[in-house]
């Protein structure tokens, strides 16, 4: 048997190669489709939907006597951490099953925010669905609540978007190859022996 054929293996045609990289909301499912391990999202950046801002007060009150008087003192420490739209964080610990995430977006892993997913209901409208959203102590009501922050209690504030939305979420960084792969080959027919 004689076989004249032309053979372009492996010979790409058409490559084409898309790159967009694009803020996707972090779930559950975005890591399970993309096979992530957590040692994988330790090395991914996280990204704030929302500007963040912390608040806590310290008051200190005494009182001295002198020359017959009493001098009462007080003084008041205010501590604030703003935390812009889009800062970008690392994840530095999670829950056992996943559905808590801690992520820092300062200089040490004791500086973080606490994100829980928010459970799947079955709401077509419910676009924060599967979703993680910052944690506050009390529930988050009209974009104030208090977190927990470096191991004390602060006052939070969500700043709300265009459509007075207070959810903070945090997403990260996509970017999608797509690839078209074409194998052309030319026969030229067959002939009896």
């Amino acid at each position: 048997m004689n076989f004249k054929f032309t053979f372009f293996g492996s010979l790409l045609i058409g490559l084409m190669v898309t790159s967009c990289a694009r803020q996707v909301p972090y779930d559950k499912n975005l890591r399970a489709n993309a096979n992530l391990s957590y040692v994988d999202l330790e090395n991914i950046y996280f990204f704030l939907s929302h500007e963040v801002q912390l608040e806590r007060k310290e008051t200190e009150q005494g009182s001295q006597v002198q020359t017959g008087r009493i001098t009462a003192e007080s003084a008041t420490a205010t501590e604030r951490v703003i935390f812009p739209k889009e800062t970008k964080g690392l994840l530095v610990g999670y829950s056992s099953n996943g559905d808590t995430l801690r992520v820092s977006f300062e200089k040490d892993d004791n500086h973080y925010l606490t994100f829980v997913r928010k459970p799947n209901v079955v709401n077509p409208r419910d676009t924060m669905q599967g979703r993680f959203y910052l944690h506050a102590i009390n529930s988050f009501n009209k974009g104030t609540g208090k977190v927990i922050y470096h191991g004390d209690e602060f006052n939070a504030k969500v700043i709300p978007n265009d459509m007075r939305d207070y959810n903070c979420t945090i997403s990260v960084k996509m970017r999608e190859f797509r690839r078209s792969r074409v194998n052309t080959r030319s026969v030229s027919g067959r002939s009896l022996d």
